[in-house]
């Protein structure tokens, strides 16, 4: 029984003598060090997070602890913390950004230590104020070329903030006097709105409307032909007419059968104009638009007296201004050369007439409007012909 007591007492004595040599373990403030700077601007400002680690310089070297030893302890300390600070973006003087941590404690009890003051709160101040800020001051918009094939150039000017574009209702196909919507949007695909607060300033318009404005026009509509010009046409097409029978009865005199213009009367026009995104791959021979003058020609020839149709093209016809224009010596017959009748000629042989026309409205729409029916628009005010 003595033994039993006498070794309770060792075993009690040598525990006290263990918890007496057992060191404390030593306080650590794992957020002390640790610095929040705050960048950009009041309502779009962001929070950084520094020197968040510099605590473990205060962690001393043991006297027996060696190099690689001390430099494993460090870095299982390091890699024992993690932080995060909240909010971090959009903040705005007098907000208030707390630091965060993550603590594997089992880490530091074995290497006798215990973390504290885990967390730390800052309050946002230095951000600048935003700026009001117009990107349409920053841009020039050109049109150029003629209605209604217009296109538009939006030049960008000193003062744009990079990044920015500009996109218009249409490029190209413009009508003078439309109106196009030009709209800025942020070149990587984000609001633009948050775009241009990240640098600063508040956008005051994210569209504009503009007025496309040029100088000459194509012709694009019948009831755009002035009278002066539309008599012009008829006095033209109608001396072709008289001109086509004077030399045709030249080459027939004398001989019998001899063809005779009765009369003629006008039907009405064709005005022919290319489709937009025809003009985009428009060849140089093709031309953009026509008017076609439509005749009704009354003739006789030895099979008596007939009617048949006359047309004439006269293209690119433009307005610039209040001047409108057409070439009248630039022109083309429209026309399937016919026969009808014939004659005698001085030395007694007989020879076909040929008429320099169309026979009929049938012809009309194969010959004039069935070409061009692909490529081009078109519009008529030709009502019968007989």
């Amino acid at each position: 029984m003595k033994k039993i007591i006498v070794m309770m007492l060792l075993l009690a004595t040598l525990s006290c003598l263990i918890s007496a040599c057992k060191k404390e373990p030593t306080s650590i403030s794992i957020s002390d060090t640790a610095q929040i700077s705050f960048t950009g601007y009041n309502g779009t400002g962001v929070a950084e997070l520094s020197n968040e680690y510099d605590w473990l310089n205060k962690i001393e070297k043991g006297k027996r602890e060696s190099d690689e030893k001390y430099a494993t302890k460090i870095n299982s300390l390091k890699d024992a913390v993690a932080y995060s600070i909240s909010p971090n973006e959009n903040l705005k003087n007098g907000d208030s950004v707390t630091i965060y941590t993550d603590v594997n404690e089992d880490v530091f009890v074995w290497n006798n230590y215990r973390s504290s003051t885990r967390t730390r709160t800052f309050v946002v101040s230095g951000l600048k104020e935003l700026q009001e800020y117009n990107a349409f001051e920053h841009i020039k918009v050109d049109f150029s070329g003629l209605s209604p094939y217009g296109k538009i150039t939006i030049h960008e000017l000193e003062g744009l903030i990079e990044g920015l574009q500009f996109v218009p209702t249409r490029e190209d196909g413009l009508k003078n006097g439309e109106r196009l919507t030009i709209d800025v949007v942020a070149a990587d695909g984000s609001d633009v709105k948050e775009f241009c607060k990240k640098a600063g300033y508040v956008l005051k318009d994210t569209s504009m409307s503009v007025k496309v404005e040029l100088n000459s026009s194509y012709l694009t509509s019948l009831d755009d032909i002035p009278e002066e010009w539309l008599l012009k046409m008829k006095n033209k097409t109608e001396e072709l007419v008289k001109t086509e029978y004077e030399e045709r009865a030249k080459a027939e005199k004398n001989s019998k059968g001899l063809r005779q213009l009765v009369k003629y009367r006008f039907c009405g026009s064709y005005l022919f104009y290319m489709k937009t995104d025809e003009f985009k791959q428009k060849e140089q021979s093709e031309t953009v638009n026509d008017i076609v003058m439509l005749y009704a020609i009354t003739a006789t020839s030895n099979t008596g007296e007939f009617i048949y149709l006359y047309a004439v093209s006269y293209p690119t016809a433009i307005i610039d201004g209040d001047q409108f224009s057409v070439d009248l010596e630039n022109y083309s017959l429209i026309k399937n050369d016919f026969l009808r009748g014939s004659f005698t000629d001085a030395s007694g042989t007989m020879c076909e007439q040929i008429y320099p026309g169309l026979k009929d409205m049938d012809e009309a729409y194969r010959y004039i409007i069935l070409p061009k029916i692909e490529k081009y628009k078109y519009e008529t005010n030709v009502n019968g012909w007989k």
